[in-house]
């Protein structure tokens, strides 16, 4: 499975950024974190890697989470570590 950083508008018209899955074979989106994600590093180098990855992210078109999720529809956050599969 790939993954990058993507822009999302959330369901309250708020700009987050999320951690974007993708299925391997035909490169359609196969999931994406609950929740926004923030940067983390253990060093100032990997610091910089991540917020070039997220900024990198932002220039790709923003996806909009209510066409993945009506807005009725309540979401079911699953816990994971932030950026748990670097």
């Amino acid at each position: 499975m790939t993954w990058n950083y993507r822009g999302m508008i959330d369901k309250d018209g708020g700009h987050t950024i999320r951690e974007v899955f993708y299925d391997e074979d035909d490169g359609t989106i196969d999931s994406f974190t609950a929740e926004p994600v923030a940067p983390y590093a253990e060093s100032p180098e990997e610091m910089y890697e991540v917020m070039q990855m997220m900024m990198e992210g932002l220039q790709k078109p923003y996806m909009l989470e209510t066409d993945f999720i009506p807005e009725d529809q309540e979401v079911e956050l699953v816990l994971i570590e932030p950026n748990a599969i670097h």
